[in-house]
């Protein structure tokens, strides 16, 4: 009887678990580029009462099955689930949306961050940052630094008439005395073989 009470106690914490995990995901149906997360259930050890293969004292055959007890089931992992979402027009210039795999890469108080949400505006500075405040790092596209990261971030002039974002991340803008447009600079892009494994900061970061 103790041991039914336990099995039934795992699948109960089990089960808070994932209401816990469902509650967030409702509460988060509209953040910017969230992602929903799945709990991954899996049974405990089983108690092994009697061995498949054993002989049976009574008929001396040989016993083709086992007897085992469950102790119940647990959550092991969680899974996010980083599938594109849709991707919706807004009237902000500098909103972005990617579209297939990679993050944006970000600079916070506690080092690099990658973010998938692309709901940008610009600081006092100039600077393309997050809705934290958190500066979307550039890449350099020209020099012997091509390719390397641009960690003062991207910065657009206050007398900017028009900013316009390539397809590639170019970001470029126009001034108040000229047709040609100006390039700021490239939004930095990464991907991982294993984005699942990225570890969850909130805001919309990971690390």
């Amino acid at each position: 009887m103790l041991r039914s009470l336990w099995t039934a106690k795992t699948g109960m914490d089990a089960q808070q678990t994932n209401l816990d995990t469902i509650s967030n995901n409702l509460a988060n149906v509209s953040t910017t580029a969230y992602k929903r997360v799945r709990p991954v259930f899996e049974d405990l050890l089983y108690q092994n009462l009697r061995s498949p293969g054993l002989m049976e004292d009574s008929s001396g055959d040989y016993l083709p099955t086992g007897l085992q007890a469950g102790n119940g089931s647990r959550i092991s992992s969680t899974q996010r689930i980083n599938s594109a979402g849709s991707l919706l027009q807004s009237q902000n210039p500098l909103d972005m949306a990617i579209n297939g795999n990679g993050f944006f890469t970000v600079a916070t108080g506690n080092g690099t961050a990658y973010t998938r949400a692309g709901n940008f505006i610009r600081n006092e500075k100039g600077q393309i940052v997050t809705a934290a405040g958190n500066i979307v790092i550039g890449q350099n596209s020209i020099g012997n630094n091509a390719g390397s990261l641009n960690t003062a971030g991207i910065v657009i002039p206050s007398n900017a008439t028009a900013v316009v974002i390539g397809s590639d991340g170019t970001v470029s803008y126009y001034g108040a005395d000229t047709t040609r447009p100006y390039v700021a600079g490239h939004i930095a892009m990464v991907n991982f073989v294993n984005p699942a494994g990225l570890s969850t900061g909130g805001g919309g970061l990971y690390f």
